[in-house]
């Protein structure tokens, strides 16, 4: 949102179809519909619907065509991605696919965002007490969504969890990381902030890549399905 006002393009890609969190008969195409109702109140009308299987979005094949397409037709400054220790399996195989994409020309940064998991690793806050009520009518708008959680309770309190360390009634948080050419003669290197033990100086790309798909894969064979 705060991008947003400062007329930055912004633009989605929604990775699944999502038929796997609908009632029985309801077609994915109303996730489509509630998606684009739910971004229209946020100023966003860029979107992509790519339709991968809910539940199974792969790790290879097609789709890092598509990461890689898209990165280099969009050109973009910051990449926003779930955290990697996320609980949902389609939500860490979408950031391991698109680290495993991301080629080392790119440079930019990465965020690491929190859903419905909070993340044990922050190290990026930003006051969104002024933005939050949209932010809150956006998620109204997924209603298949919110028959079988309260997405806008558990929203509102993480958001007075993260304002503590803003000084702010309500924030955002998440996972912070620079890409960068050091030279003309090294790999394309990350800089995540100093709170992260093992992301806290420069390393070569490919060191902070493999990091975060270990997280990953350990977030894995700890997390409880969620659909």
């Amino acid at each position: 949102m705060a991008k947003k006002k400062e007329a930055v393009r912004c633009y989605v890609v929604v990775v699944s179809d999502g038929a796997r969190g609908l009632p029985r008969g309801t077609l994915p195409q109303v996730r489509q519909q509630e998606c684009r109702a739910g971004l229209a109140c946020l100023g966003i009308d860029e979107v992509q619907f790519w339709e991968y299987p809910d539940g199974a979005v792969p790790l290879s094949g097609d789709i890092l065509h598509d990461y890689r397409r898209i990165v280099a037709e969009l050109k973009p400054t910051i990449i926003l991605l779930p955290n990697p220790q996320e609980s949902h399996s389609d939500h860490r195989r979408v950031t391991r696919g698109v680290l495993n994409a991301l080629e080392e020309q790119w440079q930019g940064h990465l965020l690491f965002y929190e859903t419905v998991h909070p993340a044990t690793v922050i190290n990026h806050v930003v006051d969104i007490t002024s933005t939050f009520d949209k932010k809150l009518q956006a998620i109204q708008e997924h209603k298949s969504q919110l028959r079988n959680f309260d997405f806008a309770t558990h929203v509102q309190t993480l958001a007075r969890l993260r304002g503590l360390h803003a000084n702010a009634e309500r924030a955002e948080a998440s996972g912070c990381g620079a890409v960068m050419q050091a030279d003309q003669n090294a790999a394309v290197n990350v800089l995540a902030r100093l709170h992260d033990k093992e992301l806290h100086r420069w390393l070569p790309f490919s060191r902070v890549k493999q990091i975060l798909l270990e997280r990953c894969r350990q977030a894995d064979e700890t997390a409880h399905p969620v659909v």
